[in-house]
């Protein structure tokens, strides 16, 4: 579904497209079974919540600005991508499992892709990752929690972190 925001449809637009979007009460969509790719590209909101959602497309949120974004408990197979994303609060991705985005079966990319991003407060990671997480010259102004975490990685792949996380 294209959700009709600042910018023109693109053709074979598949999913949710939020891109540019000013949503001003937020999105609440817990516990949704979306099969294709959530855009938040450029969007604006107050706060965000997937918990419980299993979103087999992946979310593209590069430049998102937001209070908070809520993925407890979520399965997102094709990836997180938070690219110079603001967020003003929590990135609360509890109890999730996020998997790399992939192409012909073989994965290409990040489970976590935050390069860039600006967390206020604190970012709690997934229960299983499978993939990089990737946080490369990211802020958080809280702290980085992780208990009981299972992370695992295609060959080659690592946590990246460098240069380094400020807080």
């Amino acid at each position: 579904a294209y959700v009709e925001g600042d910018g023109p449809e693109v053709a074979g637009t598949r999913g949710l497209d939020f891109t540019g979007c000013t949503l001003g009460s937020g999105l609440l969509l817990s516990s949704c079974d979306i099969p294709d790719c959530i855009h938040l590209a450029g969007a604006k909101a107050d706060s965000i919540s997937f918990n419980g959602s299993h979103l087999a497309g992946g979310i593209w949120a590069d430049q998102l600005e937001a209070r908070s974004l809520f993925l407890r408990g979520a399965k997102v197979l094709e990836g997180l991508r938070l690219g110079a994303a603001k967020l003003g609060g929590d990135l609360d991705c509890g109890n999730g499992t996020f998997c790399a985005w992939k192409d012909a079966n073989v994965r290409l990319g990040a489970a976590i892709f935050a390069d860039g991003v600006d967390i206020g407060r604190s970012f709690i990671l997934p229960a299983e990752a499978a993939g990089e997480i990737r946080l490369i010259d990211a802020r958080l102004g809280g702290s980085l929690s992780c208990v009981g975490g299972t992370f695992g990685a295609e060959e080659g792949a690592e946590w990246q972190v460098a240069p380094a996380i400020s807080a």
